[in-house]
């Protein structure tokens, strides 16, 4: 229930935020998190099925990006 400003500002935050600092793993080891997210929202006379395949687009546009990045749906 947001606008698209503010979820892209969200998901942002929480790309940016998993990307910054490894994370620990038992005592010796650490590891990079990264994240690749698709955004959509919802269009009027869209079906949820329809919404979440343009958000599935997304994410796999993202990835196919280069990674660690936000993609809007179209």
């Amino acid at each position: 229930g947001v606008d698209l400003d503010s979820a892209w500002d969200v998901v942002e935050r929480i790309r940016t935020k998993l990307a910054e600092k490894p994370l620990t793993i038992g005592e010796n080891m650490a590891v990079r998190v990264t994240t690749s997210i698709g955004l959509a929202r919802l269009l009027q006379g869209e079906t949820i099925h329809m919404f979440l395949n343009r958000a599935d687009r997304a994410l796999y546009q993202s990835k196919r990006s280069g990674k660690n990045q936000t993609y809007l749906a179209s």
